[in-house]
């Protein structure tokens, strides 16, 4: 009741309506968004890109393997994945369906697990304590809650007093309330998050197509791939087109 449907496709191909084709699990199917490659993915591969010196370019292969679902009235993304996108600097980014979300970086000498929560691995267990600690409570405050406060924490109605406040203005949020006032890039700026899901998204085809695949991170195109180059945009859907 109150759903109108059709609109709600906006631009993407009309299906007849499931509830599991929208509300939450919209993120399940392609004609909407990309599975857990994208949902999550984008969060990681951001960091995982910045971490190896690739946050403003892509991939220049990809190669990938998973379990689709073809099934009619099932989810259509992938269920599992095992897909790596090779730099042109050398580095390699491995993005994996794990129990576990975050981002591992492996080295010659060592490895570091970092997500949400905290960062761990050998190397970080020999820094000094203090400075450890100082390490978590950066990561917890660039990952907190929307508001800069862990999820949960922020009452219904919002009051904001000055430790409030204080505590947003150091979030993610209060990053791009500064940006907006002095007009500098933010944290996470358009030109690497576009880098980041654009990643996502050739995970993604190579997976739906089942083969390796080159990637022109300039031209931002497969060469000589016409048949994973048309999965580069689609044909989108009247009235709810947008002309550019």
């Amino acid at each position: 009741e109150g759903l109108n449907w059709d609109l709600w496709q906006g631009q993407a191909p009309s299906t007849p309506y499931l509830r599991e084709r929208c509300h939450k699990t919209f993120r399940f199917w392609f004609e909407y968004s990309g599975g857990e490659v994208t949902d999550w993915g984008a969060h990681h591969v951001d960091i995982a890109q910045w971490g190896v010196g690739a946050e403003l370019t892509g991939p220049v292969q990809i190669r990938a393997g998973g379990v689709l679902d073809s099934r009619k009235n099932c989810y259509n993304t992938a269920q599992t994945f095992d897909c790596t996108l090779d730099f042109a600097n050398g580095n390699s980014i491995r993005i994996v369906s794990s129990k576990e979300n975050g981002v591992l970086f492996e080295g010659e000498n060592g490895k570091v697990f970092v997500n949400r929560g905290g960062i761990r691995g050998a190397h970080v267990q020999e820094i000094e304590p203090s400075i450890r600690e100082a390490i978590n409570r950066e990561i917890n405050r660039m990952y907190a809650g929307p508001l800069g406060l862990p999820d949960g924490d922020f009452p219904d109605s919002v009051d904001f007093d000055k430790e409030r406040w204080d505590q947003v203005k150091s979030s993610h949020m209060g990053n791009f309330f500064n940006c907006v006032k002095d007009g500098g890039a933010p944290i996470s700026n358009v030109n690497s998050v576009h880098r980041t899901i654009s990643s996502c998204h050739l995970a993604n085809i190579a997976l739906r197509l089942g083969r390796k695949l080159k990637w022109d991170p300039v031209k931002e195109d497969f060469p000589a791939d016409a048949e994973a180059s048309a999965l580069v945009s689609r044909e989108q859907r009247a009235p709810y087109s947008i002309d550019t």
